[in-house]
């Protein structure tokens, strides 16, 4: 029985170590993934287990093509996210000097 065990898993694995071809990262589609999980919950609430197949491919392929309509991308987010982080800072700073400038007042 283990050498069978054995055998399966080296013959499942064997695909992953002979792979002829390399594809490159591909765009993410995080309109995909969050539809597809807001739709499988919607789906479950309101159908069951068939209503969370249902509503997991409709919200997969409704935030699927929202995501290309609207032209936002994986490399966008981590852009739009660096900006946001850096104006946070700024303002961190800013009102860090406001405090102090308010302490100094005080005293």
């Amino acid at each position: 029985m283990k050498k069978i065990v054995a055998f399966s898993l080296l013959l499942a694995g064997s695909h992953y170590a002979s792979a002829s071809e390399v594809h490159a990262e591909s765009d993410a589609k995080a309109g995909e993934g969050f539809g597809g999980l807001s739709g499988m919950m919607v789906g479950a609430a309101a159908g069951g287990p068939v209503g969370a197949l249902a509503g997991a491919m409709a919200g997969m392929f409704t935030g699927e093509n929202v995501q290309d309509v609207t032209g936002i991308s994986a490399t966008d987010n981590k852009d739009v996210l660096a900006s946001k982080l850096s104006e946070k800072k700024a303002l961190d700073e800013r009102f860090a000097n406001l405090e102090r400038g308010s302490r100094n007042a005080l005293n």
